[in-house]
């Protein structure tokens, strides 16, 4: 039965939100951490471009580190894809590789990796590495020449 006079009306507000079993935040001396467990809905599709992934807590960031002064080279080396999973690809146009080696550390400061250039495309794997954050670094027998900021998920 309805009442004469009164209105009646619903509505529904929508925010970004997903079914998980538990999470949380965590901090410490060493900085904080968002965290959910037992995400039901989850999707990853990769291609020699990059990466997509649907879900929720998904961080992005691409960022290219140069803070060296007096850099005697400037070349334009790319590297993709970041964040890697697999392998990372790092390309240095024409002839400028020659002479150029690169250095995988960790957050650390530990060299993961180390090897000179001998192509134009080389080839890092980061499949066996542990999530976190790296840097790769291009430098000559003097100097830093350009350094990556590398996210493995």
């Amino acid at each position: 039965m309805i009442l004469p006079g009164v209105l009646y009306f619903t509505s529904v507000i929508s925010a970004q939100n997903g079914t998980i079993t538990s999470g949380g935040d965590a901090a410490g001396s060493g900085g904080s951490v968002s965290f959910s467990i037992g995400q039901l809905d989850y999707t990853s599709i990769s291609s020699a471009e990059g990466t997509v992934s649907q879900g929720l807590q998904h961080p992005y960031e691409i960022s290219e580190v140069t803070s060296v002064a007096h850099q005697p080279l400037d070349i334009a080396a790319s590297l993709h894809p970041n964040p890697v999973k697999d392998y990372l690809y790092l390309n240095v146009p024409d002839e400028l590789w020659q002479g150029l080696k690169i250095m995988l550390i960790d957050m650390q400061g530990r060299s993961i990796h180390e090897e000179q250039l001998v192509d134009q495309t080389t080839i890092i794997a980061m499949h066996e590495s542990i999530p976190g954050t790296y840097f790769l670094i291009i430098q000559n027998e003097k100097n830093q020449i350009k350094t990556f900021k590398i996210i493995k998920p």
